[in-house]
């Protein structure tokens, strides 16, 4: 076993009904927005995911930064439950998830130093 540990982390594990319309796209931002996830701005002229769908009736739209769109695509198995992804690491950071090992899951900057930010707050909590 390595000295880093491992991060076995499936987040999100959605059970209920699926979407009955979904669709998902990269976009432009035209204005400020801020990200459904981690909170963080999303400026003008920057680039994000925008998901909207009709779950149980009713429409939702979230908007993701790339680094949450990266995260969370990673560390999903099957349905995501969106707006949970924080809590959901955090969950697993509990459990002995391990930062660096999580870390070398990813390929961009901006989501290794998402989750860095991230996890440092976490464990200025704990």
């Amino acid at each position: 076993m390595s000295d880093e540990g491992t991060c076995d982390v499936s987040i999100g594990e959605y059970d209920g009904d699926p979407a009955s319309v979904y669709h998902e796209s990269i976009v432009t931002a035209r204005k400020a927005h801020t990200c459904d996830e981690c909170g963080e701005p999303i400026a003008p002229k920057q680039q994000y995911e925008r998901i909207s769908g009709k779950w149980d009736g009713a429409w939702s739209v979230w908007r993701l930064c790339l680094a949450c769109r990266e995260i969370g695509g990673e560390f999903a198995e099957g349905g995501r439950v969106f707006g949970m992804l924080w809590e959901d690491f955090e969950y697993n950071w509990e459990d002995g998830a391990h930062l660096q090992a999580c870390l070398n899951r990813l390929t961009t900057v901006a989501a290794k130093e998402l989750m860095r930010r991230r996890w440092l707050k976490w464990k200025q909590l704990a």
